[in-house]
């Protein structure tokens, strides 16, 4: 399997569980979301800029039903510190993760 094709597939599997979930939230929560989840997102953001390594647009944060998608393509300990960060903001029920390495 080439690194592009590992690629896509660490992408695909986290994106697919998210629409899986999107549907069911969606009966639940209707088109705008969620109470709370933009909230959520944005205090997680908010918090990643504070730290150098973090900040800027190389992470992307989606929250939906109060469960946390961070993505993007970052080294580990790095990553870490994004999942550490998202973990223990308030409201948050969960934490998936789908970062690959640093190109």
């Amino acid at each position: 399997m080439t690194m592009r094709t590992s690629l896509y597939a660490a992408a695909f599997f986290p994106l697919l569980s998210a629409v899986v979930a999107g549907c069911a939230t969606f009966d639940k929560c209707g088109f705008g979301g969620c109470p709370g989840d933009k909230e959520i997102a944005e205090r997680i953001r908010a918090q990643l800029e504070m730290v150098p390594a973090l900040s800027g647009d190389q992470i992307d944060v989606q929250t939906l039903d109060k469960i946390v998608y961070l993505s993007g393509l970052i080294e580990e300990p790095v990553a870490e510190d994004a999942l550490a960060i998202a973990r223990n903001t308030a409201g948050v029920k969960k934490v998936v993760d789908s970062f690959g390495p640093e190109p």
